[in-house]
């Protein structure tokens, strides 16, 4: 496992402040602290977070931009012209066009939409597609989570159309020339929060237009504004939260058949919807639309009125996403077959090529191998002499930055501090990445190769009850600007450990304090089950939750990171390496399996009388004594027999000279 650094919130003890709050809100003490930490110091602080409801919003009207917005899209629905919203391929844009079209449609407007091939045209206006849309005589467009940067196209489009931009990126130093501007960013705008997603901000304008028209405000739609605020994870405050968290409560209720459709099809109970399961469950498949085939998908799914099609449309998008996993998973591992071709595995900077990798999901595989590496990733596809390029990065390396000092031999680029795309023909790629070593070398120091966790505060096991944990679920919903809370607990000793999972990657242990105990999971741990042992002594890094089975509910912490001393040393003896050697002699002659079931099948299965600690050391001198060979397939290791008929030296095996402590000549 990677190391990681624990990063402790310095912890500024404000007794009164914090007593407040607690006693207020009935919060314990070390909630109430977290609460300051976070800067919410004050009753009325705490009553906004905690109690805010939508009738709290800010005026609309505050959104520079809208009146006259509202304005000339009254003019269209009076006068029955085709509006046509032009969005984006990811799930705000996705969300920000769906929201548009309902609000549009339900007063009783004439709209289309438009949303660019992500492969073929790219992110943002294009002129083709402006220009088609001029043909056809649409005179409105509205643009949704695009637009801002875009100012010569519609400077020149300004006028055959009327352009109305809405978006929440960071303007540039001249904006467009459109009929109507829409960014809370945007100078000379009073909205109190800046921090909109694309889709807050297209419907914050469906507010306005809706108190014009109808002299009340906008209620509807509320859970597809949270489920495209959380996938494009701005900051969860002011109304971000808000929205957030009404939204997660509509989910239950909700009248989308779309969204009940995509809920089924991954198995997710209506009423158990949460930031989380946005980001890692729902997201990724509206995501998939836009990268294997085209977000359309999603749009015609999110407002859908026809509850067979819509299911028909969910189905579908599971299957897109799950071909998306697949090409995932082969795309990582041939970049990493790529990366030992190259002899760049330790690269600070990591850059690798491929002929034809799909472009759709370049980015999620640099992704990956920042998650793997901690290094800032390129990873880049090539056809036709063209590379097409995504990068990731570290919180330490502006990747924006890095890209810019190579200019020069970049066909083009653009993005930001940890997210970045560009272009570069096949022949500049080594230079490129020799450059991006040399500038890695002079921005980057060995601690910023090791990942952070920030860790709220240790806890003692004894603080860790229910009471605690349903003090913690009132922060939520957590995200970006307020994030799930890790905390640490030292000197617990290990009761049980084991690994789970379909694949046996994962981890299950329980740890005790003082008479105090807490089960943990650990998901992607497994392998440690080889490491750590009952009776030795750890400390955790985890984040808290509640585990319902059987209508019994119980803390459960979830590992992030965790550190042991063993309590004991392995005790070897050839009658044990005899009973392992034929153990996994049967096991694997006839074909190889993966580490973790044959470490499954020996500490739960085979019913050896030895310790695991002892076991797994046994398997180790098998594999320095080359009759076992670890091989890579891709995201798992398996395990290769290699039969001998030579005596074999046991001594030769540092581990067991560590076990045994004497030389033995053993002939398997």
């Amino acid at each position: 496992m990677q190391k990681k650094h624990w990063q402790f919130v310095p912890v500024e003890e404000n007794t009164e402040q914090a007593g407040v709050l607690a006693h207020k809100f009935d919060l314990p003490l070390i909630v109430a602290n977290m609460l300051v930490q976070r800067g919410i110091c004050t009753v009325e602080a705490a009553q906004n977070f905690f109690h805010a409801t939508l009738e709290d919003r800010f005026d609309p009207a505050l959104l520079k931009g809208t009146q006259t917005a509202v304005a000339r899209i009254s003019q269209a629905l009076k006068a029955r012209e085709t509006i046509v919203i032009y969005g984006d391929y990811d799930v705000d844009g996705i969300t920000s066009t769906s929201v548009m079209l309902r609000c549009l449609r339900r007063l009783g407007g004439n709209v289309e939409y438009y949303i660019p091939d992500r492969i073929e045209e790219g992110y943002g206006l294009n002129e083709t597609a402006l220009a088609e849309l001029v043909a056809k005589g649409v005179k409105l467009v509205i643009t949704v989570d695009c637009g801002i940067s875009s100012t010569q196209l519609c400077n020149r489009f300004q006028g055959p159309l009327d352009l109305i931009v809405t978006d929440h990126h960071q303007p540039p130093e001249e904006l467009p020339q459109a009929l109507a501007v829409i960014n809370p960013k945007q100078p000379g705008c009073v909205y109190p929060d800046k921090n909109l997603a694309g889709v807050g901000v297209a419907y914050t304008l469906c507010r306005a237009l809706w108190r014009e028209i109808k002299g009340e405000d906008y209620t509807d739609d509320i859970e597809l504004v949270a489920l495209g605020t959380v996938a494009d994870v701005v900051p969860l405050l002011a109304e971000n939260r808000l929205y957030v968290k009404e939204g997660l409560k509509r989910f239950a209720t909700t009248d989308n058949v779309g969204l009940r459709a995509l809920l089924q099809v991954c198995e997710i109970d209506p009423e158990q919807v949460t930031s989380e399961r946005i980001g890692f469950s729902i997201a990724p498949r509206l995501n998939a639309a836009g990268r294997l085939a085209h977000a359309r998908l999603g749009v015609q799914l999110l407002t859908s009125t026809d509850a067979e099609e819509a299911l028909a449309l969910a189905q579908k998008l599971f299957t897109i996403n799950s071909e998306r996993q697949a090409l995932e998973r082969e795309l990582v591992t041939a970049a990493r077959h790529r990366l030992a071709e190259l002899g760049a595995v330790d690269d600070r900077m990591l850059v690798v090529d491929g002929a034809a990798w799909h472009p759709g999901v370049i980015g999620i595989v640099a992704s990956r191998l920042v998650d793997s590496f901690h290094r800032p990733a390129l990873v880049i596809s090539i056809n036709d002499g063209i590379g097409k390029g995504s990068c990731r990065s570290i919180p330490a390396l502006d990747i924006y930055d890095a890209l810019h000092s190579c200019a020069d031999i970049l066909e083009q680029f653009g993005g930001h501090h940890q997210a970045a795309g560009f272009s570069i023909r096949e022949e500049r790629i080594p230079e490129l990445r020799k450059r991006l070593q040399d500038y890695a070398d002079t921005h980057l120091t060995p601690d910023d190769f090791i990942p952070v966790l920030r860790v709220e505060r240790e806890l003692a096991l004894a603080d860790v009850d229910l009471d605690f944990v349903t003090a913690l679920e009132r922060l939520e919903p957590f995200g970006e600007g307020n994030p799930s809370p890790l905390f640490a607990s030292r000197d617990l000793t290990v009761q049980k450990i084991r690994r789970i999972g379909k694949d046996r990657r994962h981890l299950k242990a329980s740890f005790a304090q003082q008479g105090d105990e807490l089960e943990c999971v650990g998901w992607g741990f497994g392998e440690l089950t080889s490491e750590i042992f009952s009776g030795d002594t750890a400390a955790i890094a985890y984040a808290l939750q509640k585990n319902i089975w059987q209508d019994q509910v119980r803390v459960q912490g979830v590992v992030k990171d965790i550190t042991w001393k063993n309590a004991q040393k392995a005790h070897l003896n050839r009658e044990i390496m005899v009973a392992v050697y034929r153990e996994l002699r049967v096991l694997l002659e006839s074909h190889n399996r993966p580490v973790a079931q044959i470490q499954t099948i020996l500490a739960e299965q085979s019913g050896l009388p030895y310790a695991a600690r002892d076991l797994f050391a046994a398997v180790t001198v098998l594999e320095e004594l080359h009759l076992l060979e670890r091989q890579q397939y891709e995201n798992e290791t398996w395990y290769t027999w290699r039969p001998s008929d030579e005596k074999l030296a046991l001594e030769n095996s540092a581990t067991y000279r560590a076990g045994a402590g004497k030389e033995d000549i053993w002939k398997p």
